[in-house]
């Protein structure tokens, strides 16, 4: 971008440097000078352009690895949610299992002969 900008400051200067023609509000500018800088434009214009397809290309490559990334950290999340949500349904069955082997416990205790079945 540097480039073309220099070169569309050159041609500025060139046209302001310029002799005026009076009454025709017209300027002398040499051929050779104007035809020089619209060279060096036709050469700078491909390269800023090619360059302003990689920046894109890598915006896009950066875009398209952060919503990766992004749906692999909501993908952990779910998981992490539906372990824990696991673990607590593990939780309320091993407390249901400790009450229930402390009533059997209590009733063994209080009337051991008929307290647990199939002893």
């Amino acid at each position: 971008m540097d480039d073309i900008l220099f070169l569309v400051n050159r041609l500025d200067n060139l046209i302001a440097s310029s002799r005026k023609m009076p009454l025709v509000d017209q300027l002398l500018v040499k051929e050779a000078d104007i035809r020089s800088i619209i060279h060096e434009m036709r050469i700078a214009i491909p390269d800023e352009i090619k360059q302003a397809r990689r920046i894109i290309q890598d915006k896009e490559r950066i875009l398209a690895q952060a919503r990766e990334e992004s749906e692999r950290a909501l993908k952990r999340e779910g998981l992490l949610h539906s372990a824990e949500e696991r673990s607590q349904e593990i939780l309320r069955l091993a407390d249901e299992k400790a009450e229930q082997i402390k009533v059997e416990a209590t009733t063994f205790t209080t009337n051991p002969k008929t307290g647990v079945a199939g002893c």
